[in-house]
């Protein structure tokens, strides 16, 4: 065990290191959070999680009234939210009504991890993507029905079921999806969360 000591005013203190500046955290208030909330859940969500920041145990009533919604769309949100651990919830009995009253709490602390993880998941699909891509011949319609894979189109005798025009090859655009993957593993390096 170590034992670290205050050092006396005479003491030179060494010169602190200079760490490489760190991504900031995502914040509960930034665009991207809202874009992300939007993106997963619906629009409604932020106007939840704004009814929720910096309050512990709201109940599901309460924020329901405040934002001019019925029980059941709340519920339908704060659900959803709960499906990506990004609020906690506890149940009390109404002790006249008898009924259970659901009490939220939001947690910003977990924003950031869902964020990254996110990340993460677009990044393996991306590969996966990029892979099926580069070993796979596809066809598309010219009128852009459908686009299928070289044993789909021969089962159609390379004509598109909706308008019978003959299918195409289709060029993968592997670049673009090279190009993805790229910034995507620039963006994850920096903040530290892509590991090999």
């Amino acid at each position: 065990m170590k034992f670290y000591y205050p050092m006396s005013k005479k003491t030179k203190s060494k010169k602190k290191k200079v760490s490489p500046k760190k991504e900031k955290p995502i914040s509960i208030y930034d665009k991207e959070f809202k874009t992300l909330l939007t993106n997963l859940i619906g629009p409604e969500a932020v106007t939840v999680v704004d009814q929720l920041i910096k309050r512990k145990n709201v109940s599901e009533f309460t924020v329901a009234e405040n934002l001019e919604m019925n029980i059941n769309q709340f519920r339908s949100i704060i659900y959803k939210l709960d499906a990506y651990n990004l609020v906690s919830g506890t149940r009390k009995k109404d002790k006249k009504k008898g009924w259970y009253i659901y009490y939220w709490t939001f947690h910003p602390e977990r924003l950031e991890n869902l964020y990254w993880n996110i990340k993460l998941r677009k990044l393996k699909k991306l590969k996966e993507r990029l892979a099926q891509e580069s070993k796979t011949l596809f066809y598309v319609c010219p009128n852009k029905c459908i686009r299928v894979n070289l044993h789909e189109g021969m089962e159609m005798n390379f004509r598109c079921p909706e308008c019978n025009s003959l299918l195409k090859e289709d060029i993968p655009n592997i670049k673009k999806f090279e190009k993805e993957i790229k910034e995507l593993e620039e963006e994850l390096k920096k903040a530290g969360k892509l590991q090999y």
